[in-house]
């Protein structure tokens, strides 16, 4: 035989067998459509679909004898008809042209019991996210299901047509009431999902939803994740791959791009601002270990994270790809941060005694403030400027309070060993000095997490922000 003839014929049988749902238990041969005809009936069941091809949303099944209107001829096999009002398509091989005495006109689907809508749902020609939306119901309103599903969709009676609703959103009478009320607001998953029974990656799996998903917020979140209604109770799915939609059935507004990949926040109070400046908004702080999605799009050392609906900035080296184990921060290995005690340098018992320390803001501060300033003066005279007591902080009350210095280092950028003897010191003779905690260069060590050694701090801003250029020191009231 002809390779051409065998290929081509190959591909016919192929085209004819995916056209079928169920099979079928005879021979059926193909025939050619004939423009003269005006109805056609199935000779099989058979699916009804939205284009000329299997690759095109199912609008609905025809059983054998089941009569459609002809539209037009033939098109690569794929004969034009009307099917429930709208323009359909079915593979010729399974049709013939009806008669009066043996087909009827396929019936209206029947009814195999009802569900209530857990949300605003869309009803679509076909089983699929590319179907045409016929409408868009209120949650709690109640549907006809036909007993039929495919995949995640579950084929519905609507108006007297078939027609598709999402399976997921569609619950029992007797609990969909009180889940509808749950619904605080709705977004659509940017990429496909897993849901599972609670806020962890390592919860059980109860679901997955596809990409464009239209899903409804209880409003609660948790370690990155956000609870839906879904397959008639609740599920979470990962926060950073729900979009926001717009006000039409459910399409995205574009607005978010589709998250690359999935990172874990590294470190203590990672600040997440609202662009890639350190001067940008703080909108939110997250603890380590809490996931978020990333777009891949880096600037200023900041990476895109999508947050809560929106796109956010957080500074590149608090994102990590692998999830800390839980209570862990990032502990630096850099000399700067390494926790060895001052240890070189024997105590010095000195102690406030009286008189102005040389600034209104260092006198404003307390007792054990105070011995900390006059203890610096004393072994370190290069120091030549101290910070005390300001009226307001963005980030706590100590200085408000009067707990806390800043010991200003000169030439910082490179005299990074002088603030480290300094910031050592203080760490070693911590209970003589009742010190609570100390930060520099952007780390972090207080007395009640000292087996934690030194951990990164979230990014603030510049240097001063990040205490590149001196060491703050806070005390206890008493």
């Amino acid at each position: 035989m002809n390779k051409a003839v065998r290929t081509l014929r190959a591909t016919a049988v192929a085209t004819v067998a995916a056209a079928l749902v169920f099979s079928v238990g005879g021979l059926v041969v193909a025939r050619n459509a004939d423009a003269a005809v005006t109805s056609w009936a199935a000779v099989s069941t058979v699916n009804v679909r939205s284009g000329p091809g299997t690759s095109y949303s199912i609008l609905g099944v025809l059983q054998p004898g089941n009569t459609v209107a002809a539209v037009g001829t033939a098109t690569s096999g794929w004969v034009t008809v009307t099917y429930n009002g709208q323009k359909g398509y079915v593979y010729s091989s399974y049709l013939r042209a009806a008669t009066s005495t043996t087909d009827a006109p396929a019936a209206a689907p029947t009814t195999a019991g009802t569900k209530v809508t857990t949300a605003q749902l869309n009803v679509r020609a076909g089983a699929s996210l590319t179907a045409q939306i016929i409408t868009t119901l209120d949650a709690g309103t109640t549907v006809n299901v036909t007993g039929r599903t495919s995949g995640d969709w579950t084929e519905v009676s609507y108006q007297g047509a078939a027609r598709w609703m999402y399976t997921a959103y569609l619950g029992n009478p007797a609990t969909a009431v009180a889940l509808s009320a749950k619904v605080a607001s709705q977004g659509k998953t940017t990429a496909s999902l897993n849901q599972r029974a609670s806020a962890s990656v390592s919860a059980a799996l109860v679901g997955s939803l596809p990409a464009g998903t239209l899903v409804s917020l209880t409003g609660k979140t948790d370690n990155g994740y956000s609870e839906i209604i879904a397959n008639g109770g609740t599920a979470w799915i990962l926060s950073a791959y729900i979009g926001a939609i717009s006000a039409t059935a459910g399409v995205t507004s574009g607005a978010l791009p589709p998250a690359t990949a999935t990172m874990y926040i590294l470190g203590m109070d990672v600040n997440v601002r609202s662009g890639s400046s350190s001067t940008a908004d703080i909108v939110t702080t997250l603890d380590s270990g809490t996931a978020i999605g990333v777009t891949g799009t880096v600037e200023n050392g900041r990476t895109q994270v999508i947050w809560d609906n929106a796109l956010r900035w957080v500074a590149s080296q608090y994102l990590t790809s692998t999830k800390p184990a839980v209570g862990t921060t990032l502990v630096s290995t850099s000399p700067v941060a390494g926790n060895t005690p001052g240890s070189q340098i024997p105590f010095a018992n000195v102690t406030w005694t009286g008189g102005s320390l040389g600034s209104t803001n260092l006198d404003k501060t307390t007792q054990w403030s105070k011995n900390l300033v006059v203890t610096v003066k004393k072994l370190w005279p290069q120091i030549s400027t101290m910070y005390g007591w300001r009226s307001s902080d963005a980030y706590s009350s100590d200085h408000p309070s009067g707990l806390a210095i800043d010991v200003m280092i000169p030439n910082y950028r490179s005299n990074v060993e002088l603030g480290t003897q300094i910031r050592d010191y203080f760490q070693a003779n911590a209970s003589k000095y009742h010190v609570r905690y100390i930060i520099y260069r952007q780390h972090i060590w207080t007395v009640a997490s000292a087996a934690k050694g030194w951990r990164y701090m979230a990014d603030r801003g510049g240097d001063t922000a990040n205490h590149m250029d001196h060491v703050h020191i806070s005390v206890y009231a008493n």
